[in-house]
């Protein structure tokens, strides 16, 4: 019995028809182990012939690669932030005057150094009640001690040292309650400490610095009344910083937690954590966190931070330069003809520059401006490529067996 297959090549697509009367099924798997065995087909972007002044006429410009890959990191917007823990705001708790402002703004100031000077009648009040329950612990805690000799002694019964030992705890509380209005009031543990040694209530009150930092704002203005904790200056410590990148959400998994980055100026970074949102712009925020940061790198300023990516070699490119076809990226490489389209990956993104890997030298030379109109002509190259493909006269393999 005849058998005839018959295997048509037309382009990169693959024909097969079979013509069969009769075929043991050993001869059924030859006849496909034929097709089988039959070398794939690859298709190949064949280079774009373009003259020098259709060059000029589509507006396109190329850029030569410098010499070596640029290192391995990708720039992305960030910007500046104070820890919330580094910010002071230091008011008076309740109507006052202010007597003196001892500061000016954007001035640095050490710890314990003096800002303000505010007076209030209740000031006084307060530091009469901390100075009277002081000398009355003192007198309470004498007498605990003076009770605890005599029982020693048998002189007194032991009912009397308990009532020595509570006086002294209840004069001790209300000792600890008068100190901590006095905080409330805006005085340091080391203003009370004075004014009680000094045994001197006073109307007026010393606010000073609670840390090292710059004034960044200052309200008060001398002869000013308050209200009830109304803030009169900020005070910010500028000894940690942090930083906010944004980043594309696509790219979060990058860099895990302690990974070390740079800003733009050469200012170190440490990776804290990742917001766990993505915004309306598709961005998430790495938080770094700056331990050493300059006195020029200020809250609320922008940088630019470079974040490392992994290392392999990457070409820092216009975005501009950059073609899509579908899902993969390509560059247009100068070449003796015109230009080759090169496929090539985007291994990170920001603004305008992007950052890939691909079959790039030294000294290539790409296209970056015009890209547009240089994937509108390649694309209709491969159409055309593609029609004459198809209307050329298709190859045949016949394969025969006669039983």
């Amino acid at each position: 019995m005849d058998c005839r297959c018959t295997l048509v090549l037309s382009g990169c697509e693959v024909f097969m028809s079979f013509s069969i009367r009769a075929l043991p099924a050993r001869r059924w798997l030859l006849a496909f182990a034929c097709v089988s065995a039959w070398p794939t087909v690859a298709q190949t972007t064949s280079p774009l012939p373009i003259s020098d002044q259709q060059i000029r006429n589509l507006g396109i410009e190329t850029i030569q690669l410098e010499t070596g890959a640029v290192s391995a990191s990708a720039r992305y917007p960030a910007q500046i932030v104070l820890p919330p823990q580094q910010e002071y705001r230091l008011g008076a708790p309740e109507s006052s005057l202010v007597q003196q402002v001892l500061v000016l703004e954007n001035q640095a100031v050490q710890a314990g150094d003096p800002l303000l000077v505010i007076s209030s009648q209740n000031l006084g009040e307060l530091s009469l009640a901390a100075i009277e329950n002081h000398n009355r612990w003192q007198l309470a805690q004498q007498g605990l001690t003076r009770d605890q000799e005599l029982l020693a002694e048998g002189i007194i019964p032991s009912r009397r040292l308990d009532e020595s030992r509570a006086a002294e705890q209840d004069a001790r509380a209300a000792l600890t309650q008068a100190r901590s209005a006095l905080l409330a009031a805006g005085l340091d543990e080391k203003g009370i400490d004075n004014l009680i040694r000094q045994g001197k209530a006073s109307n007026s009150l010393t606010l000073r610095a609670p840390v090292a930092g710059v004034v960044t704002e200052l309200v008060a203005k001398p002869g000013w009344r308050t209200s009830d904790n109304t803030p009169l200056l900020r005070l910010v410590n500028r000894a940690q910083l942090w930083v906010d990148v944004q980043i594309p959400a696509n790219q979060a998994g990058l860099w895990p937690a302690n990974t070390r980055f740079q800003l733009a100026d050469g200012t170190e970074a440490k990776l804290l954590n990742l917001s766990p949102v993505t915004s309306a712009a598709q961005t998430r925020v790495l938080r770094g966190l700056i331990e050493h940061p300059s006195a020029q790198l200020l809250p609320g300023s922008y940088q630019q931070a470079l974040l490392p990516l992994s290392a392999h070699q990457s070409w820092d490119l216009p975005l501009a330069a950059i073609a899509r076809r579908g899902a993969q990226a390509y560059v247009f490489v100068r070449s003796h003809q015109g230009f080759d389209a090169l496929p090539v990956e985007v291994i990170a993104s920001g603004g305008q520059r992007a950052l890939v890997t691909g079959g790039l030298q030294t000294g290539t030379e790409i296209a970056s401006a015009g890209v547009v109109a240089l994937k509108a002509a390649w694309l209709s190259h491969l159409d055309s490529q593609t029609s004459a493909s198809v209307a050329a006269e298709p190859a045949a393999v016949h394969l025969a067996e006669a039983r």
